[in-house]
């Protein structure tokens, strides 16, 4: 679909994707999360919500609301990182 939109746009691979650009950009929104809520004034707070998708699989999301905007936080899956908030 996207080569007969623009047959000269070349994509990235899978393993470019799921490698250098999604450690580049993983970091860069948890800076910008610890950023936000160390900036924030009047403090944040987070809402933590799991249960277990039809394959009993246990997932956890995290919202954190800051005075500004609510921020989803990376969570599929139980390993949410809490080191965000230290």
């Amino acid at each position: 679909m996207i080569n007969f939109a623009n047959p000269g746009l070349k994509l990235p691979s899978r393993k470019v994707l799921a490698g250098r650009i999604l450690n580049t950009n993983s970091e860069h929104i948890k800076k910008s999360l610890i950023d936000t809520a160390q900036k924030d004034e009047l403090g944040v707070t987070v809402c933590f919500d799991g249960w277990k998708n039809v394959k009993k699989q246990e997932i956890m999301e995290s919202v954190l609301i800051t005075s500004v905007k609510v921020l989803n936080l990376f969570g599929t899956g139980v390993q949410i990182r809490f080191e965000l908030f230290i």
